[in-house]
Parts: structure tokens; C-alpha cells; sequence
């Protein structure tokens, strides 16, 4: 069977949907912000599915990230289950990066990827952001990626990059004091202990949190 019609959720942090019709232009929706927020996302739901009502009523490709977790992954997988005729793809969130430039430049040949990001699910079912790709429209290979290091906290390094500094700073060997006084002793040894004991240390390759990293070691932003 033949798909005329495209729909792409998008991921939870900047919620927008895609619309491809009869391969005509591709249409954004507007932003509706985190979907994490309920009223965002209820916004975002009662749009899809008008769309979905009065546009889509079969045949159709539901597209969405690879992150299990995403409120978007399991929307489009509600929909496959309703959807006559309907299929799903499921897009690692670089790749989509990836591919989107290619599309915006109409490139079709194979061509090299440089993916700074960060966060994003990987195919190995941990976290990306640091990566070179090789690839074209319908595949990619992961040729580089930055070392992977652990994320004390998971999330939390995202709101406190002051994490990401003190692991960088504990995977290279170094003691910093001024770091240490600036952000406490005992934040600093409880973060030490998660690492010690990989207790909460999800790995990435991620060039943002490399950068928070940074950021934090050199006094720019630690919270």
C-alpha cells in the first residue's frame, strides 16, 4: 500500500506536529510549549486529532521520536492502534536533525553529519548529542561520537550544570578547589558517591552537556 499521508509528533519540549498531505508542502503546526505541561498539552492533542478528523481518515504514516518515554511516542501509538491502514515510524531524534538539513539544502546523496544536541535517544538506548553521521534520506551510520560520560541525576544536570562539571572534572583526574568551594562540600560528595557507585549516572554522548560542563568549571553558570 501506498501512504499519501504523513504525520509527525515532534518530541515533549517544544511541542509541534508536522502535516504532509497527497506529498504536498509540509505543514508546521504552531508551538504549543512543553507538553509536559497538561494544558499545553491538551492543546496539542485537541489539534491532532481535528486534523487527524477532518483530514486524515485512513492511510496515513504516524512519525515519531525514539525516546519510549516521550507523551508524543505514545500519542502516535494510540493513533496506529485506531488509524485504519495506518503505520508507524519510529526516527532516531538526530537522525531527524540530520535529515531535516538534507531536506531544507535538497540534498538526496549521501553526505556527513555533524549532530551537536542535547539530549536525544539513541539507538543503544542511551543518550546522544555528540555525534557524526554518514547517511542520506533513507539511512545513517554513527561513524563518531563523543565518549560517553555519566549524567549524576539524570535531568537535574540540565537545570544544575554544575554536575556535568564535576564529572568531567572526576573522570579526568582533577581536583579543582575553587570549583569545590564554590559549589559546597556536600553537594560535591554526594554527587561523588553517585559516581563511585554509578547510583542515577545515565551515560551520554551528549556535546550540550559537555558545554554545561564547561560553562560550570569556568564560573559562567552553575545553577
Amino acid at each position: 500500500m501506498t501512504h499519501k499521508n504523513i504525520l509527525a509528533f515532534g518530541v515533549e519540549s517544544i511541542g509541534r506536529f508536522a502535516l504532509n498531505c497527497d506529498n504536498s508542502i509540509i505543514e508546521l503546526s504552531k508551538e504549543y510549549g512543553n507538553l509536559n505541561d497538561y494544558t499545553n498539552y491538551e492543546l496539542f492533542c485537541g489539534d491532532i486529532e481535528r486534523v487527524i478528523g477532518n483530514i486524515i481518515k485512513n492511510d496515513i504514516i504516524l512519525v515519531c521520536d525514539m525516546h519510549p518515554d516521550y507523551l508524543t511516542t505514545s500519542l502516535a501509538e494510540k493513533y496506529l492502534r485506531i488509524i485504519e491502514n495506518s503505520k508507524l515510524e519510529i526516527i532516531q531524534h538526530h537522525y531527524a536533525h540530520f535529515a531535516s538539513v538534507m531536506y531544507e539544502n535538497n540534498l538526496s546523496e549521501k553526505c556527513i553529519g555533524v549532530i551537536f544536541d542535547g539530549t536525544g535517544y539513541g539507538s543503544d538506548g542511551l543518550s546522544w548529542g555528540g555525534e557524526i553521521f554518514c547517511g542520506n534520506e533513507f539511512e545513517f551510520e554513527r561513524i563518531f561520537h563523543f565518549d560517553y560520560i555519566e549524567q549524576p541525576g539524570s535531568d537535574a544536570v540540565i537545570k544544575e550544570p554544575w554536575r556535568m562539571g564535576l564529572a568531567y572534572l572526576e573522570k579526568a583526574g582533577i581536583a579543582f578547589n575553587e570549583f569545590e568551594e564554590r559549589i559546597g562540600i556536600e553537594k560535591i560528595n554526594v554527587i561523588k558517591k553517585m559516581l563511585a557507585d554509578k547510583i542515577n549516572c545515565p551515560l551520554t554522548s551528549s556535546a550540550g552537556r559537555l558545554f554545561d560542563a564547561i560553562s560550570s568549571i569556568t564560573g559562567i553558570c552553575d545553577f
